[in-house]
């Protein structure tokens, strides 16, 4: 694990360190990201989702807008490291500096997927999600506590898909949000909301309504910074009781009109 850990970080260090290297382009982020997974950018007025590859050419037209000397995002210490067989979470504080000054703190929820990659099986960035605040601004309230109104739309998602009621399982999912998930030995896939819901379907309905279909979590933890919220669900699903599945999500909720909802997601699972 501590080698997992290791390799981890790395993917997300490197990422970051292309990043910076240079102030008009960002061609060197792509090795270490799966461009169609997903961003998530909680800003002042309304939060900013695309993948990761249009999120990549939207930093890069701001800063050729902005003709830096140099500008840099860095990690701060603690990194909190979350890891299970092809997934892993990691979050962390961050600086944004531009021409070496620090203009913007924030919290980045970065979610990693191994995928095979050029004969092995590496660790990409599958998401990423973050808040910012400007530099010398408190930070806002931070919290890893598992509470009902945080869970409230997970467990809404889960009773919804045991009811097979897709309208309403679309429905607690943020509009422009999606899903990136892997399994063993494949490559990763990425869903829209509205793709992500209908391959669900036309798996669940291969099976007769008789049977109970049901996702339950476990030994969840979380970490919320203001109206951002990460939450890490280990699961198994059943059917009819019996256990036939089991993995891990990853979850992205946004706080929207004083309630949780469910922005993006990352699974991984495995037969039990």
């Amino acid at each position: 694990m501590a080698d997992e850990k290791t390799a981890v970080l790395e993917t997300i260090r490197s990422f970051l360190a292309a990043a910076s290297a240079n102030t008009t382009s960002l061609a060197g982020c792509y090795p270490y990201i799966l461009p169609s997974g997903f961003m998530f950018n909680i800003r002042p007025d309304n939060p900013i989702q695309l993948t990761l590859a249009d999120s990549l050419a939207r930093v890069e037209k701001q800063l050729q807008t902005l003709n830096a000397q140099s500008w840099s995002e860095s990690l701060r210490e603690p990194l909190e490291v979350w890891i299970h067989d092809d997934i892993a979470a990691v979050w962390s504080g961050c600086d944004i500096s531009i021409n070496g000054q620090t203009v913007r703190s924030g919290i980045n929820a970065f979610t990693l997927l191994k995928v095979p990659d050029e004969g092995a099986q590496n660790w990409k960035i599958a998401g990423v999600a973050d808040t910012q605040w400007a530099a010398g601004d408190p930070a806002p309230a931070m919290s890893d506590n598992v509470t009902p109104e945080l869970m409230a739309p997970i467990e809404d998602f889960f009773a919804r898909l045991r009811k097979r009621d897709w309208e309403g399982l679309l429905a607690v999912l943020l509009p422009g949000g999606g899903m990136s998930r892997a399994r063993a030995g494949e490559q990763a896939s990425h869903f829209m909301w509205p793709e992500f819901v209908e391959m669900l379907k036309g798996l669940v309905e291969t099976f007769p309504k008789e049977v109970d279909i049901n996702e339950r979590v476990f030994d969840i933890e979380a970490k919320v910074c203001g109206d951002l919220a990460m939450v890490w669900t280990p699961f198994v699903v059943e059917y009819d009781g019996i256990v036939k599945r089991r993995g891990v999500n990853v979850w992205w909720l946004w706080m929207k009109e004083g309630k949780w909802v469910i922005s993006g997601c990352q699974d991984t699972g495995k037969p039990a």
